[in-house]
This record gives C-alpha cells, sequence and structure tokens, in this order.
C-alpha cells in the first residue's frame, strides 16, 4: 500500500490576497533620477583651500611643501576661470 503525501490544511492561495481591497495592491515604482545637467566643483575648490590652509600652517615647509602650495593655488586660479564664481559647468 503506497502512502500519499500529506497536505497542509491551509489552502493555497489564503494569505496571497489583502482583506477588504479585493486583490494584491501595485507597488509605486519610483521615478528615474534625471541625468544633471551640470556639473559642480564647489566641493573640489572647498577641498582644494582647505589643504592648501593646512600645508601653509606647516611650521618649517621642505621644498614639496612650498611646490605643493604654489600648485594647488594654481589649480584653484584655473577651477575659478573656468567655472566662474558659481562653480557651475553646463552639460550641454
Amino acid at each position: 500500500m503506497a502512502k500519499t503525501p500529506r497536505r497542509s490544511r491551509k489552502s493555497p492561495g489564503r494569505g496571497s490576497k489583502a482583506k477588504g481591497r479585493g486583490g494584491r495592491r501595485r507597488v509605486k515604482r519610483p521615478r528615474r533620477a534625471r541625468r544633471p545637467r551640470r556639473v559642480e566643483l564647489r566641493g573640489v575648490r572647498l577641498k582644494l583651500r582647505e589643504h592648501v590652509a593646512k600645508l601653509k600652517k606647516v611650521e618649517q615647509p621642505s621644498d614639496k611643501v612650498r611646490d605643493a602650495v604654489k600648485r594647488l593655488n594654481r589649480c584653484l586660479a584655473e577651477i575659478n576661470k573656468i567655472c566662474g564664481p558659481h562653480m557651475l559647468i553646463p552639460l550641454e
């Protein structure tokens, strides 16, 4: 005599429907983020200024530190020329 497999007491679709709503609710998916139409370099300028200030605080700077300060100041000047006061570069 072959044994029959045991079945659970619950019906198969018992927990799948939400009560009182007549079925499952659709999940609202978030909209895709729009691509930025510009690049903002304000953070880059801020970090450069912070690092220049740290390097200038060195009591007896080596040649390497002096060279780094000069180059970072040059980078700051170039970024200011490119971006202007708003630090934005449009991508159009």
